[in-house]
């Protein structure tokens, strides 16, 4: 054991990503579709003019002018970060000591907890309920009586699809002395329309994070954003380390976020998908203890109490080369394109049929 290596990093199970290649792939919840041809003719051109010898613009002006303007919202509200993931890390890192409380639900996205026990802190876990939902007014009280520094959670929830109320969130905020932390990832697919980014100015303990990864078909690019008030966003910007997005992925952003009906062409695609899929897979799963639950996602989940069930299907759809996402006995299926839709149900039909 290196004496070198402090005794949290020891401790922390790596995030490996599941490399294998696979000809569909339906477990990252990435966009199934690329940018057009001609858009990135488009940003080849304008690569051409980037001096890629100069630092890029430390506060991304151009890029959360974009942001700002598609969602009427103020761009003194909106900080740019290496993907919602970089500005996860630097939340936790810099508003958080070691004996302060965090709060995380279970199941929810596996990196809060992570990040949360890289600053040494006391990680409490919610366990949700059996129908995978957030009590906000239990939380709250737990939140309360643990005196925590932050609650971050998925809203809509990644891996289980399900929105929280928006008035539910904004009575917690209003609530605790914690600072609130609502991930937006999935948001652009949701028709609740449950986003709080255009709350945060009025509220000085409430973060949102959002990303271009998912419905704009960037996961490639890495880019993020934290809306909040004016005084969070200042100290942001004084812990970020001063050129966090480069001036590539920030090119990238300005252009795609100039045509936002590409966006919202493709999310009309995926939910019509999905729902088609949700009904094929609800019909496949009939005499299986397989449940296909509602989401407001680019995802579907199924949930099931068999872990060896489970597996199966994995194993049998790998075999297929068609790639999903399996969390414990429960399954987490990225829409994808027709075609590649069609290969999972046929897969699906085969397998469920033996079980």
């Amino acid at each position: 054991m290196n004496k070198y290596i402090p005794e949290k990093i020891n401790k922390l199970t790596e995030y490996v990503p599941n490399l294998r290649i696979c000809e569909v792939v339906l477990d990252a919840n990435e966009s199934p579709y690329d940018l057009p041809d001609d858009l990135k003719e488009e940003i080849c051109n304008r690569i051409k003019t980037t001096k890629v010898n100069r630092y890029p613009d430390s506060f991304a002006s151009s890029l959360i002018k974009a942001y700002a303007e598609n969602y009427n919202i103020r761009s003194a509200n909106i900080i740019a970060g290496n993907g919602s993931d970089e500005l996860i890390s630097l939340i936790i890192t810099g508003f958080v000591s070691p004996s302060d409380t965090i709060i995380t639900a279970d199941p929810d996205f596996s990196m809060y907890n992570f990040y949360a026990s890289m600053v040494g802190a006391d990680v409490n876990i919610y366990e949700k309920r059996a129908n995978d939902c957030t009590d906000i007014e239990e939380i709250t009280r737990e939140i309360n009586e643990k005196k925590a520094r932050l609650f971050i959670f998925s809203n809509p929830c990644n891996p289980t699809g399900k929105s929280y109320d928006r008035d539910a969130i904004l009575k917690m905020a209003q609530n605790t002395d914690a600072l609130i932390i609502v991930d937006e990832a999935y948001e652009e697919f949701s028709e609740k329309d449950n986003s709080l980014i255009k709350c945060c100015d009025k509220y000085d303990n409430l973060i949102v994070l959002r990303t271009l990864s998912k419905a704009y078909g960037l996961a490639g690019i890495r880019l993020g954003f934290a809306v909040a008030n004016d005084e969070i966003i200042r100290a942001l910007y004084k812990i970020k380390s001063p050129y966090n997005t480069d001036s590539i992925s920030q090119l990238f952003g300005e252009i795609v976020l100039s045509k936002p009906e590409i966006m919202k062409a493709n999310v009309k695609n995926i939910i019509a998908e999905k729902i088609r899929v949700q009904n094929e897979l609800s019909q496949i799963f009939e005499k299986t203890n397989l449940q296909v639950n509602d989401t407001d996602t680019n995802f579907l989940y199924v949930s099931n109490n068999d872990k060896e069930k489970s597996e199966i299907i994995n194993d049998f759809l790998l075999s297929k080369s068609i790639k999903i996402r399996i969390l414990g006995s429960s399954l987490r299926i990225t829409i994808g394109k027709p075609e590649e839709n069609d290969r999972l149900i046929s897969a699906m039909k085969e397998i469920c049929s033996r079980l």
